[in-house]
């Protein structure tokens, strides 16, 4: 798998393309802390692209999904009215997402996280926050 990273003001994307591993999701996530001379703090917007991803091997995926979520959210404890939104047009990564969905709120992630089927109603929402 790899991530392409785009910066806008106060959004950054995330474009996963191939199999996802945890490891790579874990650099996706510390990429978004990543301090840049144009973007110092976190942005307020956060979209995972994962139009042209596809599914994780086999494995234990809701372990993997459980211990990810966690690192996330203590990851973004302070982007309090801040917006992760999940493109995922794929039934199978799209079920993933919204379990991680689910794992962020119980984990109490600071951040509101939705899951999208289509760009347009991503940025939609994305953009509510602003």
């Amino acid at each position: 798998m790899s991530i392409s990273i785009e910066r806008q003001t106060d959004l950054i994307r995330l474009t996963v393309t191939g199999a996802v591993t945890t490891e790579d999701l874990y650099q996706g996530v510390d990429a978004i802390y990543e301090p840049t001379p144009d973007q110092p703090k976190p942005p307020k917007m956060v979209l995972w692209d994962l139009t042209d991803s596809q599914p994780p091997p086999a494995g234990d995926a809701a372990a993997q999904l459980r211990d990810f979520s966690i690192y996330a959210a203590e990851r973004g404890q302070f982007r309090t009215d801040s917006r992760v939104a999940v493109l995922s047009p794929n039934q199978v990564q799209f079920g993933m997402a919204r379990m991680s969905a689910s794992l962020a709120e119980l984990n109490q992630a600071a951040y509101s996280m939705g899951i999208f089927r289509d760009i347009e109603s991503a940025m939609a929402w994305l953009k509510e926050g602003e």
